[in-house]
């Protein structure tokens, strides 16, 4: 999955005269559903992957403005 990629949790078609305030039924993608280890485990990873694209980038910045100052 890329970052800017999302699934929709909602699955069919939303049926509005359901939307009561006593209404908890709730339709959803059962492959959605993880245990907190999973998750927390994903997102650990998602914020090394930006950690090191972060770092990346600045050594790229770093690269470019020192060129500049050169010339």
């Amino acid at each position: 999955m890329s970052n800017s990629e999302w699934y929709n949790p909602l699955v069919g078609y939303v049926d509005l005269y359901l939307c009561t305030p006593r209404n908890t039924s709730w339709t959803y993608d059962k492959n959605m559903i993880a245990r907190r280890e999973v998750i927390d485990k994903r997102l650990e990873e998602f914020a090394a992957t930006v950690e090191r694209q972060r770092a990346i980038m600045l050594q790229r910045l770093s690269r470019y403005f020192s060129e500049m100052n050169s010339h």
